[in-house]
């Protein structure tokens, strides 16, 4: 069975560049409907200034991009689950639910079967 990806009507060089182009397409929809981001690009601005200002070393301004890289990265894994909606082969959205009779207070009560327990309140998610 093929999948829509490997239909992809760009080939060789041009869907390497077409995935550039989606990836910063989908930074760029992050940016406009997310809260999050906003806030989080004009926080990494005023932390470039007070960079400038203090005159940090490149030491410094390499720990600042990776912690800011690894932000950008959580708030962008973030986004797309809070975007991705469960559908049935119909295309009909469908809920998010755990059917278990279990919850984690529940599993803490009965040590000797949590391995178990927690296995089958795991699957148990729609």
């Amino acid at each position: 069975m093929q999948t829509q990806r490997n239909k992809s009507k760009y080939k060789g060089i041009k869907r390497f560049i077409m995935s550039f182009k989606y990836s910063f397409d989908g930074l760029a929809y992050s940016y406009r409907h997310e809260k999050s981001l906003g806030i989080h690009a004009f926080l990494t601005i005023l932390g470039v200034l007070f960079g400038i200002f203090f005159k940090i070393s490149l030491v410094e301004w390499a720990q600042i991009a990776i912690v800011l890289i690894v932000i950008l990265a959580a708030e962008l894994i973030n986004t797309a689950i809070e975007a991705a909606k469960a559908v049935d082969e119909n295309g009909r959205e469908l809920g998010f639910y755990n059917y278990s009779r279990f919850d984690f207070k529940t599993l803490l009560q009965d040590p000797d079967n949590i391995e178990e327990n927690l296995k089958f309140y795991i699957n148990s998610f729609s």
